[in-house]
């Protein structure tokens, strides 16, 4: 913490640049207390962090916070040094009413938000806890994680587990989502979005590099479109095809075999139709799209309400799993409408507007590798020209 009690009131440490002596003569003889619980605590002042308060071993306090490291505190500083040019800033609150003390809480344009620093992982559950307290008192929670939260696999590669998922915010009037990071050595704020998955946890995404300012922090604006990531995907499915998962989904492997005498590896390229959506669902895109494809191949046509009903019996078998987002999530119809026109400008479905069916048009299963490969190559060369051309 960066603030406490004392006997003449509250006290931070950003009130100016103190000296050791300063603060050391300071707590010789000032009593120092939490705002949240009112338990006498310590002034730290090491070498390692930056001078701070902390609670004595053994204290209990209602306001759950977790140690704090270095990087946080330094973090914490410099978001409030920055932010508080920006409108009426304060540097963790008490908010009675929640039992809550975010890291800042700063008021721009009439509205009220809280901003969180996160470096450390926490439980999900004390995520949404703290989002829905803010949101309760009308309050706008900001979630900014630690730069040590980014994971980067490769060029415009990242690994999003389950956690990074409860940070998300969705950009104004949009299901498209996007992520804050803060880096205090580079003093850099990132945004990552325009998500595509390969894998549950693997994903293409785009980051920008921004202002920091409420504008970066709560845009009123959604971020220009990113494209899809046409090479990285090809890539990844030449990949895929080499070297499949060793553990492949069960379940789909079996009725692929019993359809079509064919391992999940030799699946056609159609699967791999990257859409706007897919990072709403957990299961891996080319699994999900599988088992619509052998669907949709046993029937001459079929409507934009049988196709929704098929999903929803997938994901009620299990063998489909949406993502658990907090904030504003695409419906199963937007999702497949966006993976329908996807497949339309491709050539691969037709939509009858007289009798409101959709036709798949006939798809080459192949048991060579060859063969996969050759039509791998036609089909990235399709959706790039489709790319080229939108």
């Amino acid at each position: 913490m960066l603030t406490s009690l004392t006997e003449s009131g509250a006290f931070s440490l950003l009130n100016k640049v103190y000296s050791f002596e300063e603060l050391d003569q300071l707590r010789s003889t000032e009593l120092f207390y939490c705002p949240a619980c009112r338990q006498s605590v310590e002034l730290k002042l090491g070498t390692v962090k930056r001078y701070h308060f902390a609670h004595r071993k053994k204290t209990a306090c209602h306001y759950e916070v977790e140690p704090e490291s270095e990087r946080h505190l330094l973090g914490k500083q410099q978001l409030f040094d920055r932010l508080k040019q920006e409108g009426e800033a304060e540097l963790e609150p008490y908010l009675p009413e929640i039992r809550q003390r975010p890291d800042m809480m700063l008021t721009f344009n009439k509205k009220k938000y809280a901003i969180e620093y996160q470096c450390s992982s926490i439980p999900h559950e004390q995520v949404i806890r703290r989002s829905r307290g803010y949101q309760s008192l009308k309050i706008e929670p900001v979630w900014i994680l630690g730069s040590n939260q980014l994971h980067r696999t490769g060029a415009s590669e990242y690994r999003l587990n389950a956690f990074h998922w409860f940070f998300i915010k969705n950009f104004p009037y949009s299901s498209l989502p996007y992520l804050l990071y803060y880096c205090p050595e580079n003093k850099q704020l990132l945004r990552l979005s325009g998500f595509f998955p390969i894998s549950k946890q693997i994903f293409h995404a785009k980051a920008e590099v921004m202002e920091l300012s409420m504008d970066s922090l709560a845009p009123h604006k959604c971020s220009a479109p990113s494209g899809y990531p046409v090479s990285w995907l090809q890539s990844k499915v030449l990949k895929y095809r080499k070297y499949p998962p060793s553990k492949q989904v069960t379940s789909l492997q079996k009725v692929l075999y019993l359809k079509k005498r064919l391992p999940l590896s030799l699946i056609p390229p159609i699967v791999f139709m990257p859409a706007q959506f897919d990072f709403a669902i957990e299961t891996e895109p080319y699994v999900w799209k599988t088992w619509l494809l052998l669907w949709a191949e046993t029937r001459p046509g079929f409507s934009k309400q049988e196709v929704v009903r098929y999903f929803s019996f997938l994901e009620s078998e299990g063998h489909i799993k949406r993502r658990s987002l907090q904030t504003i999530s695409p419906s199963i119809e937007e999702i497949l409408y966006e993976l329908g026109n996807r497949l339309m400008q491709a050539g691969f479905l037709t939509w009858t507007e007289k009798n409101n069916i959709y036709t798949l048009a006939p798809i080459r299963w192949s048991s060579k590798i060859t063969d996969v490969l050759h039509e791998d190559c036609e089909f990235f060369r399709l959706i790039s020209a489709l790319e080229h051309n939108l």
